[in-house]
This record gives C-alpha cells, structure tokens and sequence, in this order.
C-alpha cells in the first residue's frame, strides 16, 4: 500500500499529497510539474511557521494578561503565569522583568527592616535574594538590552537590594567568626567543669540580653538546657549570631516526650534590645570576651586546685599501697625462712636414721607448719600483684591541668 504524504505546490501554492517514493508529479490543481521533495520541504516550512506564529500569540496573550493582573494587584495570579511562561522558555527575560517588578511592588508593601534577621523575617529576605538573582541572570542573557529600560522605574530598589546584600554579605563574615569565638569559649568551660560551664551560661545572657527564661534552664544536673514545654534540649554549639543580635544554636533533645521532635534541633534567642548595628554587636562582643577570658582564667585555676588534691590523694594512696606491699614482702620472707626451717628439721631426722620421727613430723607438723605458710605467701604475692595493678591504674588516671 502507497502512503502519501502531506506537500504544498510550489507554483500555486495548493495542499497536495504526494508519494514520496517518486521524485517528481503534477499538480491537481494547476497542471505543472512538481518535485516532490520540494513540495514536502515547502509544506513543513509553512506548517513551522504558522506553529512559531501562534507560540508568540500565545506567549504575548499570557504576558499581557500577567500585566493586567499585576495592574489590579494581583500578584500571585500574575506570577503563576510569569512561572508558566518562564517553564517553557527558562530564557524569557520578559517574564523575569515582570516577576521582578512583582517582589519590589511586594517588598514595598511589607514592613521591613534591614536589621532583621532570616530567623526573624525569613519571607521579606528570601524576596530580596530573589530579586538580586533573578536581575544578575537576565543581564547575563540580555542580547536585546531590554533589562534597564524594562526595570528603569525599579533600578534604584534593584541597587538599593543589591548592596543590603552586599553588606549583610560582610557583616555575616564578622558575625561568624564571633560565633566561632564563642563557641571557644564554650567548649573552654566544658572542659573544665559542668558547673563552669552552666554558670557560663549567664554570662551569655547577660551579654546578648536573651529574652525570657534564655539559656538558664538545666534539664539535670549535668546538662544546660532550653524546656519548649514539651521536650528539653542540651546546647551542642551555637551556629550564628544574627545581624540583630538573635542568637541560634543547635540543641539535642534530651527528654524526647514528644516523638515528632527531631534529635537536633536549631533553637533561636532573640535579645529584649536590639543592637543599633553590627559594629555595635562587635564592641559588645569584645566587653564580653574579656569578661570571659577571665572568668575561664578563674575556672581554670579553680579546677587545678581540685585536680592537684585529686592527684595528691592518689599519690598518697599510691605510697600507702607501696609501703604495704614492702610489709608483704617482709612477711613473705619471715614465712619462707619458716618454712625452710621446718624442711631442714625434718631432713635432720632423716639423716640421723630417725624415720619414725621424720614421719611423724611430717604428719603433725609439716602438714600444717608447712603447708599453712606455703599458701599465706602465694596470697600475700597475688595480694602484691593486684596492689602494683591499682596503683598502675591510679597513676594512669591522673588528671591533667585543663
């Protein structure tokens, strides 16, 4: 069976279809000779371009009816077209300008502070970052130079978004090496004493003003922890120090009462006074680190007031046991010459031809005076054995200065 395919006369312009098995035909319509693959290369071409025709009717129907959208202030309606728009072409920098212009007409509306942090008003700054980085891809793809003239009326909050980011980029850096810094400090107090460390505890407090009961709840008393109401948590690290002075830390879950909580949390603090800037946070932070260094300073040499008794008292244990076993050893040798002694008298009976006698010493003497003595020094020697083991141990388990 033929099958025919779809082609456009090339003198009259008519729909034919033709066999594509042979090369040339005649029109139906207009009587002349046509070849066939160049009716077939015709018929694609309209057909492409009538499809390429309707895709920008269909593209310029959906951005103008964003437009309107956005006309009335309905944002989100307008950006799910924009998406739309930008799904199937991920280079529509069009759609991009528009979506730009709804987060700064959406910015404008919002009650923002600069000051604020992620924590505390996590949307208003996702919006900005979305802004900034939709602005720096279309002006990489923008081969029309249509971006500044379609943004002309925003480029003053585009510049004004672009260096807040910029900024908070450099003040993140200080922030961190802050957090760094206290977390030192931290650790420091930990591994002097848990006491240290929760008394530590107040001192935060006191330096980045936490708000309500802040860090100075204790689950036990061995573990620092922040009770929500359900479940308590133990400090494992802070993790930053917001431009705002919001402090955030990783916590463990302690008490697990409520079983969707995961096992690490990221808790915040937020400050009752908000600092005036990051500097400020800076200067204080320094007041602060001084303050700690000191009281580490003092933790320390308490500590190792404790820590030297703790080892005195094992030296002292140790010398005691040393001493005992020097007695030990004392009486080991009495009982051996004991011993000996009972040997060489039963041995003299022997020699003087008195075997009745040496028998009977070895029955009612020997048995006890010999055995008796013989079994005292094996325990006395495993007595030594095990008191050289614990004063090993001892010695091992002396504690270091921190």
């Amino acid at each position: 069976m033929i099958k025919l395919r779809d082609a456009k006369c090339p003198n009259c312009g008519a729909n034919i279809q033709v066999n594509d098995q042979l090369e040339n035909t005649i029109c139906q319509y207009c009587g002349s000779q046509v070849i066939i693959e160049e009716a077939i290369e015709k018929y694609k071409l309209e057909i492409s371009g009538k499809v390429e025709v309707e895709g920008i009717k269909g593209r310029t129907s959906k951005l103008s009816q964003a437009r309107k959208h956005m006309a009335i202030e309905e944002y989100t309606e307008a950006k799910n077209i924009l998406m739309e728009l930008i799904n199937e072409d991920q280079f529509d920098v069009e759609a991009y300008i528009e979506l730009i212009k709804i987060d700064i007409e959406t910015m404008k509306k919002r009650d923002f502070d600069e000051k604020s942090s992620e924590q505390t008003d996590y949307e208003s700054w996702r919006i900005i970052k979305e802004i900034v980085s939709y602005y720096d891809r279309i002006k990489k793809i923008d081969d029309n130079n249509i971006v500044d003239n379609g943004l002309r009326d925003y480029m003053d909050n585009i510049n004004y978004y672009k260096n807040l980011i910029s900024k908070t980029e450099e003040e993140d850096k200080i922030l961190n090496e802050l957090v760094g810094r206290l977390n030192d400090y931290l650790f420091k107090t930990r591994n002097i004493s848990s006491e240290c460390e929760k008394a530590y505890y107040s001192l935060i407090d006191d330096a980045f003003k936490v708000r309500g009961a802040g860090l100075c709840t204790y689950a036990s008393p061995d573990a620092k922890a922040y009770d929500n109401g359900a479940d308590t948590y133990r400090i494992s690290k802070f993790t930053k120090i917001e431009r705002d002075g919001t402090l955030v830390g990783n916590y463990d879950n302690i008490t697990k009462r409520t079983v969707f909580n995961k096992y690490h949390l990221s808790l915040i603090h937020q400050p009752d006074e908000k600092p005036n800037s990051v500097e400020e946070i800076k200067q204080n932070f320094e007041s602060f680190a001084s303050i700690s260094e000191q009281y580490i300073e003092k933790c320390s040499e308490h500590r190792n007031k404790e820590i030297d008794k703790e080892n005195k008292k094992i030296d002292a244990g140790n010398t005691i046991s040393d001493i005992k076993n020097k007695f030990k050893y004392i009486l080991i040798g009495l009982l051996g010459l004991w011993t000996l002694f009972m040997v060489v008298w039963t041995l003299s009976f022997i020699f003087k031809g008195e075997i009745g006698g040496a028998i009977a010493i070895i029955i009612f003497l020997d048995s006890w005076l010999v055995t008796l003595p013989v079994l005292k020094i094996k325990d006395l020697l495993l007595d030594i054995k095990l008191e050289k083991q614990s004063m090993e141990f001892n010695k091992n388990n002396k504690k270091k200065h921190v």
